[in-house]
């Protein structure tokens, strides 16, 4: 039975349901790699007491995930299309004294960053398999992505030739 680093009691809208939670591997050391170079910001379909959970578990890999995000946006941020039950993950929100031309979002799910696709990276879901080692291939391609102009035609490159 796998170990998990954290449970919690998670009030949804259907009731209170526990809640498992493993992290990739390495997501500390990618996080942390991350954090000299990028500003990092949560952006989840998830509700927010559910994402403050799931990010408490990062505390036990020595991440305060209260000061090494921005922000942490959850599906109250999201643009809900009903026809499609998709929570939509909007971009523009972040703009502020920010560019599309600098902003990366990686996601599971391609379909919640439709609106702004050449700015997301797909990445495959985490079930909890410990010999999962996406985020080092995915840490050296963002790296190449600070010293871009624009980090949009890089990614369509690589996620979504034609």
């Amino acid at each position: 039975m796998p170990v998990y680093p954290c449970n919690a009691c998670v009030e949804f809208e259907e009731g209170k349901k526990m809640l498992y939670v493993m992290t990739r591997p390495k997501l500390a050391k990618f996080l942390k790699a991350l954090q000299d170079d990028f500003e990092l910001v949560v952006f989840t379909a998830a509700g927010e007491q559910y994402a403050h959970v799931v990010l408490s578990t990062l505390v036990t890999e020595k991440i305060d995930y209260k000061t090494s995000f921005s922000y942490i946006l959850s599906r109250n941020q999201c643009t809900y299309i009903s026809q499609n039950n998709l929570y939509l993950k909007d971009l523009n929100l972040l703009l502020g004294n920010r560019s599309l031309k600098d902003i990366v979002l990686i996601d599971n799910k391609v379909q919640s960053y439709s609106a702004q696709m050449e700015n997301g990276i797909p990445i495959a879901d985490f079930v909890g398999d410990p010999n999962d080692r996406m985020l080092k291939p995915l840490l050296k391609f963002i790296r190449k992505l600070r010293d871009v102009e624009d980090v949009r035609p890089v990614i369509k490159e690589a996620f979504f030739k034609a």
